[in-house]
């Protein structure tokens, strides 16, 4: 499992994403209800593998995790910039279709607040 603050390195395989890869991994998770954008760490030994569904899900991260392929020193800081910013549109894009359909009940104001301060308890005690 990859932590960049102690020495993991991470490779971008973007350019070896092709019509085959982007059918399999819908194949996989089209079943997963209730997730509509994450980022998912998966590990397989070539992508030929995971294609034919030789793999371990490590992780599923929520949609604020940012996309690994960034610390790749190939991106440079404007590239990872424009990843960001297509990041946070596809979650506003999530958001707005959502209201507009009343497909989630968003938490009020309260419900968040309270969420955020028991959240910081916790983290503080760590």
């Amino acid at each position: 499992i990859g932590n960049y603050s102690r020495g993991a390195k991470f490779h971008s395989l973007q350019d070896q994403i092709d019509a085959s890869l982007v059918t399999c991994t819908d194949r996989y998770f089209k079943n997963i209800s209730g997730i509509d954008f994450c980022r998912i760490d998966f590990k397989s030994h070539s992508l030929e593998a995971y294609k034919a569904g030789i793999f371990k899900i490590l992780e599923v991260n929520g949609a604020k995790s940012e996309p690994l392929h960034t610390y790749d020193r190939r991106h440079n800081f404007w590239d990872n910039v424009k990843t960001i910013i297509r990041h946070w549109k596809i979650m506003a894009s999530i958001v707005s279709y959502r209201k507009k359909h009343n497909s989630y009940v968003f938490p009020s104001t309260r419900t968040g607040l309270k969420s955020l301060f028991a959240i910081k308890k916790v983290t503080k005690s760590i």
